[in-house]
């Protein structure tokens, strides 16, 4: 398999690493070029021996290239989608590894209906940390990759990118409405990103004195704001282009936050046990693996 992946951070690495391992066990052959503007991520992935040629541009895709892979952040995969869908062999296949689908997958139906054969994937398998450096084989093992394909899509070329995800260790949900996909991931991603930031933002704002807020930070504290460590870039861009979703999301939240206001202002007891059991209900029902298929 001829693999192009044009992005090379913590996904392009990682499905570099995830897919070298896969051909190992199959013994088939494998040949990958890593596409990055950057001269230190390109130089980090080939001293890390991550792939077979690196380019810094487009024109580098090879025409014979099996699958190309959108691993950069979500704003430049549409800035160079026209670009990469031209160097596409006649049985080349796309996928990209975006968190956001709606505009992507409206854009190929509304610009491109004649070609098929790209598929939009989000992997559910981000870190907090970037970079090729922090790429893991494993990264995927058992995460879900969720399809989107667009309504131009064939049957044959979905099948293709479940299988290829699926040789990464994934398992594969296939969501039809890409819009529907942007809105739950507002929910379960992209909100609690945002909150992660804003509350580092609030009590770094609020130092004062001679000792270090973050001296007298516990389990709860690092847990809530991990992901507030995330790639500044990468998640500009997901606020951008979810921004609908997440500007009514917030206004939710607020409502949600003002419930818990009035309980504890009015020592409504009763209301607030009720409010943080719900909570706990929720977040006890959450198992990894309970949701999605291997296909």
């Amino acid at each position: 398999m001829r693999l192009v992946i044009t992005g090379f951070g913590l996904l392009g690495g990682s499905i570099a690493r995830a897919a070298k391992r896969a051909a190992a066990q199959q013994g088939s052959p494998l040949h990958i070029t890593a596409i990055d503007p950057s001269r230190h991520v390109l130089k980090t992935a080939q001293d890390l021996g991550l792939a077979d040629e690196y380019a810094a541009n487009i024109e580098a895709i090879p025409p014979d290239s099996d699958w190309i892979i959108l691993a950069a952040p979500v704003a430049v995969n549409q800035q160079i989608l026209s670009q990469v869908i031209a160097r596409a062999g006649a049985r080349t296949r796309l996928t990209d590894v975006g968190s956001t689908k709606a505009h992507l997958t409206a854009k190929l139906e509304h610009d491109y209906p004649k070609f098929t054969r790209f598929i939009p994937a989000h992997p559910m398998a981000g870190r907090e940390v970037s970079g090729p450096e922090n790429s893991a084989e494993t990264l995927f093992d058992d995460k879900l990759v969720i399809l989107t394909p667009p309504k131009t899509a064939n049957k044959d070329d979905i099948d293709a990118a479940a299988r290829l995800y699926t040789s990464l260790g994934a398992r594969i949900l296939i969501m039809d409405d890409a819009q529907e996909h942007d809105r739950l991931m507002g929910y379960v991603s992209h909100l609690p990103h945002l909150l992660a930031f804003a509350f580092v933002n609030l009590a770094a704002s609020r130092q004062n004195g001679d000792v270090d807020y973050q001296d007298l930070t516990g389990g709860g504290y690092r847990d809530f704001t991990r992901i507030a460590a995330s790639d500044p870039v990468m998640w500009h861009d997901i606020f951008t282009e979810n921004k609908d979703n997440i500007l009514a999301q917030l206004d939710e939240f607020e409502h949600i936050l003002k419930d818990y206001r009035r309980a504890i202002e009015t020592g409504q007891s009763s209301a607030l046990k009720a409010f943080i059991n719900e909570a706990r209900g929720e977040r006890l029902r959450l198992h990894p693996g309970s949701k999605g298929q291997i296909l």
